[in-house]
């Protein structure tokens, strides 16, 4: 049996609406924090029934995931861009990214430190007794 795409009806593609997920998602855990953030909550605010959201993203984990690997891309550009411009010496350079990179994630505060709790659970819970 296939899987009916629930974007169809309304004619949104799933890549435009990741991206609103996305940016909800990360302005809700910024705002509340991701202990209280739900895929309901997302869903309600970018305008999705429960179906549509879950056809994308099975838990708040998933979306975390996708956060940071989208911040890392960011980061990966910046690091591109700076190393890149023939004007900055190796210093200026190396000076720029971090300057540029920490200006971002002070944006995105929220999410990052909700992987980094994330993250500190997940090695709790596997080290040894």
């Amino acid at each position: 049996m296939r899987k009916v795409n629930p974007f169809i009806e309304d004619g949104r593609d799933a890549d435009t609406m990741r991206r609103e997920i996305l940016l909800t998602g990360s302005n809700l855990i910024t705002e509340f924090g991701y202990e209280i953030v739900t895929l309901g909550m997302i869903a309600e605010r970018v305008g999705l029934s429960m179906e549509q959201i879950s056809a994308l993203y099975a838990d708040m984990q998933q979306v975390l995931n996708d956060l940071v690997g989208h911040h890392l891309q960011v980061h990966e550009g910046i690091r591109a861009l700076t190393r890149t411009d023939p004007d900055l010496s190796p210093l200026q350079s190396f000076l720029r990214e971090w300057e540029l990179t920490l200006e971002y994630l002070s944006n995105y505060k929220g999410t990052l430190l909700a992987n980094r709790q994330i993250n500190r659970i997940l090695i709790r819970g596997f080290s040894v007794k």
